[in-house]
């Protein structure tokens, strides 16, 4: 059994805002005035969680290098993304990432928007 573990949470901090639309959201941004937070905004927290996510030995030849998700309006983690897996390897990884609805929603403009959140992650052996 592997182990993810997370290696940074990358968040754009860029002067300009952008946005696009999901299903989930009317829009999505990638930097807000407050971006999300996990538990509370300790991210010590985050990247012990995320390193307790496992994924069979069917799924090494899909080592991902990073999870890219989408915290909605009500903190919860949507549109999950995981560049490099597929199938059941992704559906296993997806289905291990929902357990994780600690978040408290990014404000833009004093509106809780929905924010787009990447992590790096490597496999630990």
């Amino acid at each position: 059994m592997r182990i993810l573990a997370l290696s940074g949470l990358f968040m754009l901090s860029t002067g300009t805002t952008y946005s696009q639309q999901t299903p989930v959201c009317d829009s999505v941004y990638l930097s807000v005035e407050e971006m999300p937070k996990y538990k509370n905004g300790d991210p010590a927290l985050l990247m012990k969680d995320l390193s307790k996510i496992s994924i069979g030995k069917d799924c090494r030849d899909y080592p991902p290098d990073r999870i890219n998700w989408v915290v909605d309006a009500d903190g919860n983690m949507t549109n999950i993304e995981i560049p490099g897996v597929d199938g059941l390897c992704r559906d296993l990884i997806v289905s291990q990432l929902k357990h994780l609805q600690y978040w408290t929603a990014g404000k833009h403009n004093g509106k809780t928007v929905c924010v787009r959140q990447t992590a790096r992650v490597h496999i630990r052996h």
